[in-house]
Parts: C-alpha cells; structure tokens; sequence
C-alpha cells in the first residue's frame, strides 16, 4: 500500500528508524489478510500526515550528556499525560528517530549534533524572545534566513512550545 510509505531521509529511515514499527501494547497488527482493519491498528510513531507534531512537542535547548556542546531536544508537551497513548507517541518517536541525540555511536550521530549546533545560535537568541516575550521577536523571526524559518522547530519556538535550561 502507498499509504505506508513516506519520504524521510536516509539517515533517519536506514540508520535510526530501520525495520522498527511499535505499536501500542495489546494493539491489533494487521496482515495483508486483515488489512480491512487497519484503523484498528494503533502505531506509537506520529505520522506527519494525519497528525500534528506540533500538538506532541515542546523544543528544549540543553547540553548533549556525551559531547557537552549545546543541543535542541524535543520533549512532550506538559499537557499530555505520561503514560497516554498521545506520551507514548511523542516518547517512541524520538526514542525511534533518534531525536533527541541519545545515541552517540558513529560519525553519523557526531555530525547530527554538528548540524544542529550551527542553526542552534538563531533559534536559541528566537526561544529567548519568544520565552521573554520581547517585542521585537517577530521582527527578528521575519530577518531569519529561510532555512531557519522553515523549520520544524522554529514553528515551536514561535508557538511558545519552548523551554530553556
């Protein structure tokens, strides 16, 4: 079925997410004898498409517990309540995808922490306003250059789903 497969990059599907698919404990897991059922199904990653990850995240600014430099993590929201299908979501899919940098393994995982680290100084000084409720944050959100604009975790940030530690 198309409906199964989604475009995400190599590194995140071939090293990270590999042939993992949990679901829920007790949930049924379809066959192609029983794919009329499928709703039935209930999958512990949060699929872009149907759901919003936004209503699962918070963006966290801290340090990686390996190299000590500063990272961006992803947290559930406060709001969902730990032990809920919706937690448990939010908990398999940075567990699953890597995330949150917790492996620290290869090379691959070092230069994920490099890349994050050179967009991290912008998104850092945009949480401070947002978090300080500066008036120039719009402002300063409309002078980022567009690949910061884009991203996942600048929508979060301007949302007000951020913690500084």
């Amino acid at each position: 079925m198309p409906e199964n497969y989604y475009v995400t990059c190599d590194e995140c599907n071939r090293y990270e997410k590999g042939t993992q698919f949990p679901f829920a404990i007790d949930s049924l897991q379809v066959s192609h004898e029983t794919k009329d059922k499928i709703a039935e199904e209930i999958p512990l990653l949060i699929n872009p498409l149907l759901e919003n990850p936004y209503q699962y995240f918070k963006v966290v600014f801290d340090t990686h517990a390996a190299t000590k430099k500063r990272i961006i993590r992803l947290e559930p929201l406060e709001t969902l309540k730990k032990g809920s299908i919706v937690y448990e979501k939010a908990m398999k899919t940075t567990e699953v995808f890597n995330i949150n940098l917790d492996k620290y393994e290869t090379a691959k995982h070092y230069m994920k922490i490099t890349v994050n680290m050179e967009f991290h100084q912008y998104l850092y000084e945009l949480a401070q306003k947002v978090v300080c409720q500066e008036d120039d944050r719009l402002e300063f959100y409309h002078q980022l250059d567009s690949k910061y604009k884009n991203l996942g975790y600048t929508a979060m940030i301007m949302a007000g789903n951020v913690e500084i530690i």
